[in-house]
């Protein structure tokens, strides 16, 4: 019981830092959890998995952190583009305005 409370815990804690890694400005910082967990998933499974009938299987299973976190990813930016739309329209009149 102990062990799944730490495990929830670890991934609401992985889910909340990938959700402000990707709402910075620089869109590239938001996929650094995501590289790191592709690299180690890579790792284990060249060293660990052998090949057999439910390679596919393995294969989605161990990648699926990846995926997990990439789709918050592009979630948050989708997000982030929708809601800078606005400051972006403000700060081109205030230009154009000054301009005048």
């Amino acid at each position: 019981m102990i062990r799944l409370i730490i495990f929830v815990i670890t991934i609401l804690i992985f889910a909340i830092l990938q959700i402000c890694l990707s709402t910075r400005n620089n869109k590239f910082i938001g996929l650094i959890i995501p590289a790191i967990l592709f690299a180690i998933m890579t790792v284990i499974l060249l060293f660990v998995v052998d090949t057999g009938a439910g390679m596919a299987a393995t294969i989605s299973g161990i990648y699926s952190p990846v995926i997990f976190n990439l789709v918050i990813y592009f979630i948050c930016r989708v997000i982030y583009k929708i809601k800078n739309e606005d400051k972006t329209e403000k700060e081109i009149n205030k230009m154009t305005i000054s301009d005048l």
